[in-house]
């Protein structure tokens, strides 16, 4: 039997994350005394973590959905991940110089900004923070092991059970989705550059979950109608 493994254990890193960056008892330098502002970026839009003072901010998204991606020299685009509230979108900066990937809205999206978010500083206010990065990095280093698995062995109707059941479980844990319903703004264009097919044959895939009573996508909404078929699907 397939391990019940899904690429989901972010949201538990990110919690802590945030819980150690709004520490009411840190010094008087904490972070949540050093935001910024809060930046709103209009849809299909890229993200920068520059700020006015040209330093690095460190960007907690609040509202909307965002997309790391990968363009190849002819054009051709992979989605990484999708981001939604509660994603950090540039932790990775703060423990390394090497340039993260390009973030791009898919919807509008209103991110919080925080200034001065250095290793060092993180440090000095909540040292225990150091493990929760390593922590959070080591589970993002996973979900893209698990993705990988899914674009080079998994059926297509394999990819597409597996990616709604991990956005369920993401947007469910932060109680922006219920236990069959929730928000979904992605294409048929966005599902195929995330999971290495056509629009046409993600469309034809989900039109025939629709037609097997699975899940019905519409309007924005995508309705989980039987769980545990669609789990199976996804080799849980």
């Amino acid at each position: 039997m397939t391990a019940p493994v899904l690429p989901i254990p972010n949201h538990e890193i990110e919690a802590k994350l945030q819980a150690s960056l709004s520490r009411v008892d840190s010094p008087p330098e904490r972070l949540t005394e050093r935001l910024i502002s809060y930046q709103t970026v209009p849809p299909r839009q890229l993200i920068s973590d520059a700020g006015s003072d040209g330093g690095f901010h460190l960007l907690l998204l609040k509202h909307g959905w965002a997309m790391r991606f990968m363009l190849l020299p002819d054009g051709r685009r992979q989605i990484l991940k999708f981001l939604i509230p509660g994603d950090f979108v540039n932790v990775s900066r703060l423990t390394s110089s090497v340039p993260v990937t390009p973030v791009k809205t898919v919807t509008e999206c209103t991110l919080e900004e925080y200034a001065g978010a250095t290793a060092d500083r993180l440090m000095q206010i909540n040292p225990a923070l150091v493990i929760d990065l390593l922590e959070y990095q080591i589970a993002e280093h996973h979900a893209l092991e698990l993705r990988l698995a899914d674009l080079g062995r998994r059926l297509a109707e394999e990819r597409i059970a597996r990616l709604i059941l991990e956005l369920h479980g993401r947007l469910q844990a932060r109680g922006l989705a219920d236990c069959k319903e929730f928000y979904f703004p992605l294409t048929q264009e966005l599902l195929a550059d995330a999971l290495g097919m056509t629009p046409v044959h993600v469309g034809r895939t989900i039109r025939a979950l629709r037609k097997n009573d699975v899940l019905d996508l519409k309007r924005g909404m995508i309705q989980i109608i039987n769980k545990p078929r669609l789990a199976a699907m996804a080799g849980i």
